[in-house]
């Protein structure tokens, strides 16, 4: 791993979409953490400081939304990119993005734009290392 590797966090109570996502951002030499529910992704995310975040928005112990406003709250990570993913209601996808998500995407995407949305975020933020 290089020193200025991107560190991602991946947030899924579903094991195998985490493993999934997970292995396909590997080849891009991320260093990446996941979680299976927000109290966790909290968690790592002091202990870690990931640069990028992909967070589910329905998750056991704290939702995804509560996850983004709880770390919209701090100044560390009060612009750090977040997709937020989701299966659900158009309402959950507004609440995200009020929430402080950059991007709010449906669970099936294809890999290939989910990577194109990655590097667009990327590539509008400035301050993270590449």
């Amino acid at each position: 791993m290089k020193p200025t590797s991107l560190k991602m966090l991946i947030v899924d109570d579903d094991t195998f979409i985490a493993i999934m996502l997970k292995d396909f951002f590997k080849h891009k030499d991320y260093e990446i953490f996941t979680a299976a529910n927000g109290e966790e992704a909290f968690a790592i995310c002091l202990e870690k400081k990931p640069d990028f975040i992909i967070t589910d928005i329905m998750l056991p112990e704290m939702s995804g939304i509560d996850l983004i406003k709880k770390l919209r709250s701090m100044d560390e990570f009060a612009v750090t990119p977040i997709i937020a993913f989701t299966a659900g209601t158009s309402a959950m996808r507004d609440d995200a993005k009020k929430a402080g998500a950059h991007m709010v995407l449906e669970k099936t995407i294809r890999r290939v734009d989910l990577q194109q949305k990655v590097d667009e975020l990327l590539a509008a933020t400035p301050f993270i290392p590449r």
